[in-house]
């Protein structure tokens, strides 16, 4: 089990295996099991991120015209195609990029 999300101060989200395990060390605490499709953010995820890699590799990327902040912690560039695979294997920290936003 690791952690998948920090969504906020007080509210994060975990992945992989036993997740029911993990949230019952903390019964004074609202749980909720998320219904999705795959462990996203898990090592459940290493399986395909060899076939995710060679995909986003054959694409063309362009700086953002916009301002970005990203949710991922990576020094990697949004137009280098290792860090769309860092995003499917790391957490996502929203929480810290809404904080980054309002300073």
């Amino acid at each position: 089990v690791g952690i998948a999300a920090v969504n906020g101060p007080r509210s994060i989200v975990i992945s992989g295996d036993d997740t029911a395990g993990v949230a019952a060390r903390f019964p004074d605490r609202r749980t909720k099991k998320l219904t999705v499709s795959h462990a996203f953010h898990s090592h459940h995820m290493d399986a395909m991120l060899d076939d995710f890699r060679v995909t986003a590799e054959q694409l063309t990327y362009e700086q953002p015209s916009i301002p970005i902040v990203p949710t991922v912690a990576t020094d990697l560039a949004m137009t280098d195609p290792e860090y769309w695979v860092t995003q499917i294997r790391s957490a996502v920290r929203f929480h810290h990029a809404v904080v980054e936003l309002a300073n």
